[in-house]
């Protein structure tokens, strides 16, 4: 994921984190100190990150990735498997075991989000500060429409299928 056309980050299994500054003609290998597989990232801003992945974990740098602060004991120790930011103080994380923990301080701390259905949650965005999407691994889709207070089923016609909805990604409330 690119930051803007030069500064940009890549992550993977076993605490795997790269960075670039150049576009991504090269890169250079960050130490993250854990070793689980690192599922995403959001970039923030030109200095600040948020990595998540298996095992509960949950990465933060401010520094470009100089340090990377492991920051676990903020969530529980699930899969993370979806992380977006709206805007940069504000973002949602999604895992297994419905989680889904919001952000309001740019990934200081979190408080996870009531959700009604046991599933695995594969990603989540917000189209706009109200109105947000979360996609799980039965095919389900889950909408909210007041800032993730309560969340409900949108019928899909993968609904109780073995076929999960992997992401989602909407440009405002109604278009995605």
């Amino acid at each position: 994921d690119f930051y803007d056309q030069n500064i940009g980050w890549a992550v993977g299994d076993e605490g795997a984190i790269v960075y670039s500054e150049d576009g991504g003609d090269t890169w250079v290998e960050q130490t993250s100190d854990v070793s689980a597989f690192i599922q995403g990232l959001s970039i923030l801003n030109d200095s600040t990150v948020i990595a998540i992945g298996n095992s509960g974990t949950l990465l933060r740098t401010s520094d470009k990735g100089q340090t990377w602060i492991n920051m676990a004991n903020v969530v529980s120790s699930t899969n993370l498997i979806g992380i977006t930011f709206l805007v940069e103080m504000t973002g949602w994380i999604s895992g297994q075991n419905s989680a889904l923990y919001k952000t309001v301080d740019g990934g200081l701390t979190w408080e996870r989000a009531n959700v009604q259905f046991f599933m695995t949650l594969t990603s989540v965005d917000f189209g706009d500060e109200m109105t947000g999407y979360a996609t799980a691994a039965e095919g389900t889709l889950l909408k909210t429409r007041d800032g993730g207070g309560v969340w409900y089923k949108v019928l899909t016609p993968l609904e109780n299928t073995d076929i999960p909805l992997n992401d989602v990604h909407f440009v405002d409330a109604d278009h995605g």
